[in-house]
């Protein structure tokens, strides 16, 4: 998993756990998630597929990831930065 050296000792967690929760949700192993790794084009995400890894991020993390903010993200980073309150 390919993780940005700006990412602060705890992001790196954050992005370990939703790095998970993408790959259960796409039926990938772990080790097959680049968090920057385009969800529809290099990781094969359907719409759908890319609201459930939102759904459950929200769920865990106690976060709402709006509808509008949703349709910009293009990558596991970019939930990673709207999980932790950032923008990306």
């Amino acid at each position: 998993m390919v993780v940005s050296s700006q990412w602060r000792h705890g992001e790196d967690r954050l992005g370990d756990r939703i790095s998970a929760i993408a790959a259960e949700v796409l039926d990938v192993d772990v080790g097959d998630i680049d968090v920057h790794a385009d969800l529809y084009e290099a990781l094969g995400a359907s719409s759908l597929e890319k609201a459930e890894i939102i759904a459950r991020v929200e769920k865990e993390f106690a976060v709402v990831i709006g509808s509008e903010i949703v349709t910009s993200i293009s990558d596991v980073a970019g939930v990673v930065g709207r999980a932790d309150g950032r923008s990306r």
